[in-house]
Formats: C-alpha cells, structure tokens, sequence
C-alpha cells in the first residue's frame, strides 16, 4: 500500500466522525488573550523532564504531559497525532520538545471511529485537549498565555482549525468555559486540503455545513485571522501533501497570517512525526513567541 492510500485510508478514518455525538450545549467562550509572561531563560542543555501519563480530557480520552522537572513559567504546546494512531506516537517529539523548556500536553483523539452522523468528533476531541491544557497549565510549570497547536498527518487540519477557529469546537470537555483557540501552528506533512481525501459518498452522508467545521480553508473565507498569529508548516518526500501545504500557506498568506514552509529532504510521511532538529527548534520557537 503506497504512502498515500495509507493517509487516504487514516483521513477517510479521522474526519466522517463527529460534532452531533459530543455537544456540551454551553455557551461557546470568547477568545481573550492572556497578559504575556516573561518565560524563563532557554536552557543551555537538556532539561530533566517528569512525565504524567493517562490523564482523561473527555469521558473517554486521555493524554499524557512532558513537563520540565522545574523552573519555569514555560510555554505550552498541544500535539496532535494522525490518523489511525495514539499518543505514544509523539512521545519521542513530545519529550525532546519538553526538554528545552515547554510543557507539552500529547492526547490520544479520536482518529479511527468513522460516523457520517458525527462529523468533528476528532476536531472536538482536540479543542478539549487545548481547553484542558490552558486549565492545567500552571500545574506544570507552564503558563497558558502561549499556546502553540502541533500536529501531524491528519492532525495538521485540526490543528490549523484550532487556530482559525477554535472557539467554535465544542465537545465532550471535562474542562469547560476555555478557549480552545491556539496562539500558533506547527504543521508536519499535515493534509490540510482534508475534504479532498474523504470519498463523495461518505461527504454526501452529512450536510456541507458540517464538514466546514472540519475544513482550515472553510475558516479563512470567513475573514482575517486574528494578529499575532504565527504558522510553521514542514514537508517531506509527497508531493501531493507539499500542494496541500502551499495551498494552506496561500490562504495564510491572504489572511495576513505570517507563515513559512520548509521542505525536509528524505523524511518520509511516518518520519516526520519523529525527532528532527528543524522542528524541534521551530515548535520550541515559536512557543516561547516574539
């Protein structure tokens, strides 16, 4: 099976899941940002790290939190998995990330339920983990005033909603009334353009306005995205996924939205989850923020 029935295979998994299983029916939290903080230093080497694992974020899912073993305030980062995976598969990213100064919140969500009746399910399972890691920030040594949504494979759309349009993802949150907006965006091999890897038949199953709601190019015809937003988006070996990023970035670009995109030679779709200098530094920096 080549690389791309293999995504086909994982997005098909991830998006016909869905918003109609999970509402909270409260009222959706306007984004206010926090004052800024002034993180502690970068650290010279690695940092010590303390892992807690098996944390549950909704009544069925859990995450794990890399934090460093002191110090701080540091910057947040949530990572979300591609499809067909779990959280372990970011452990390795999760840790290196968290040994330079960043606690970093790493959910298992939603990724192989597929339901033409609950569309963003998945999407919903990422806004509650953002809401979680704003609210358990400061028991970490982080501080919610910067949060910065990485995701990988199918988790780079959800991630790129989640700053588009956060607020907008309710769910089945145990933590509720918080933004789920992110402050950035690190996207690895993400497939944005996600409508185009989902078959007509499965799209027809649920009205257009539903998938909009997993769609990042369905946010930005909407309007400008809010200032002070800042997107790194990196690529390897497909094609296919290096269009969806440029596509992404186009649109980014005519937001107004500051964006980069950076080829990564060699690094095939399931490496680039893996630990590579070049994101580890730009999730790292872009955490900590101008």
């Amino acid at each position: 099976m080549s690389t791309r029935d293999v995504l086909r295979a994982a997005v098909v998994a991830m998006a016909a899941i869905g918003a109609a299983a999970c509402g909270s029916g409260s009222s959706v939290p306007v984004y206010t940002p926090e004052p800024p903080v002034a993180f502690a230093p970068l650290p010279g080497e690695a940092l010590a790290i303390e892992t807690s694992t098996d944390l549950p974020y909704t009544s069925e899912r859990s995450l794990d939190v890399y934090a460093p073993a002191e110090g701080g305030p540091w910057p947040v980062v949530v990572m979300l998995h591609g499809g067909s995976l779990t959280k372990t598969s970011l452990r390795g990213l999760s840790q290196a990330v968290a040994e330079r100064g960043v606690v970093v919140f790493t959910p298992t969500w939603h990724s192989n339920v597929p339901s033409p009746d609950a569309v963003a399910l998945g999407w919903e399972d990422a806004a509650c983990a953002v809401r979680f890691a704003r609210a358990n920030a400061a028991t970490y040594g982080g501080s919610a005033s910067r949060l910065i949504a990485v995701g990988h494979s199918a988790g780079g759309p959800a991630a790129a909603v989640l700053v588009l349009g956060g607020e907008a993802l309710q769910g089945d949150c145990l933590v509720d009334g918080v933004s789920a907006r992110a402050d950035g965006m690190v996207g690895l091999d993400g497939a944005y353009d996600i409508l185009s890897f989902i078959p007509a038949t499965t799209l027809d199953a649920a009205p257009s306005e539903e998938w909009a709601r997993i769609d990042p190019f369905a946010y930005l015809k909407e309007g400008q995205a809010r200032p002070g937003v800042e997107v790194r988006l990196f690529v390897g070996l497909e094609d296919e996924l290096m269009q969806n990023a440029e596509t992404l970035m186009d649109g980014l670009d005519a937001a107004g939205v500051p964006v980069s995109l950076t080829r990564l030679s060699g690094v095939d779709h399931m490496d680039m989850a893996s630990v590579h200098e070049e994101t580890v530094s730009a999730i790292v920096d872009l955490a900590r923020g101008p």
